[in-house]
C-alpha cells in the first residue's frame, strides 16, 4: 500500500479489511480516519482495552433506560468527556441526542465538530439502539 503523508493521521479501517494479494491492510486517513476513530470510541466500553482501561464510552449501560432528559444529558456528558480525552484532532461544537422519529428503539447521537488543523466543520451521527435485536415482531 502507498503510504500517505497526512497530517490528520492514518490508521486501519474499521472493521479491519485485509487484502491477501497485496499482503496489506486497508488504511484510512484524514477526515475518514477521524470518523472511524469516533465510531471505535463510541463502540468501545471502558475496560475493554487492556492497555487503556478508561478508553471508550459506556453507552451500553443506557440500553434499558427510558430516554428522558436526565439520561440524554448523561449520554451527552459521557460523550463530551470521551472526545475531550481521546480525540484531540477535533474541537467539539455540540452533541445532540434525540430519539429517532421513525424508530422508538433508536437514539441518534449527532456530533458536530471542527477539525483543528483545517478548521473545517463536520458532522457524525452514531445510531445507538436502545433495544437490541433486529427484525423484531411487533
Amino acid at each position: 500500500m502507498k503510504r500517505s503523508k497526512t497530517f490528520l493521521g492514518q490508521g486501519w479501517s474499521f472493521p479491519p479489511v485485509f487484502v491477501r494479494d497485496l499482503n496489506a491492510v486497508i488504511l484510512t486517513a484524514d477526515e475518514e480516519n477521524i470518523r472511524e476513530s469516533l465510531n471505535v470510541l463510541f463502540s468501545t466500553r471502558p475496560g475493554e482495552r487492556v492497555m487503556n482501561q478508561s478508553y471508550g464510552v459506556d453507552l451500553r449501560s443506557y440500553v434499558f433506560e427510558n430516554p428522558d432528559g436526565d439520561v440524554i444529558t448523561a449520554i451527552n456528558e459521557s460523550i463530551r468527556s470521551a472526545i475531550l480525552f481521546y480525540e484531540p484532532r477535533i474541537k467539539l461544537v455540540d452533541v445532540i441526542t434525540a430519539p429517532d422519529p421513525g424508530d422508538p428503539s433508536l437514539l441518534n447521537i449527532n456530533i458536530q465538530y471542527t477539525i483543528r488543523t483545517t478548521n473545517s466543520r463536520r458532522n457524525f451521527v452514531f445510531p445507538f439502539h436502545l433495544i437490541e435485536g433486529t427484525q423484531l415482531i411487533k
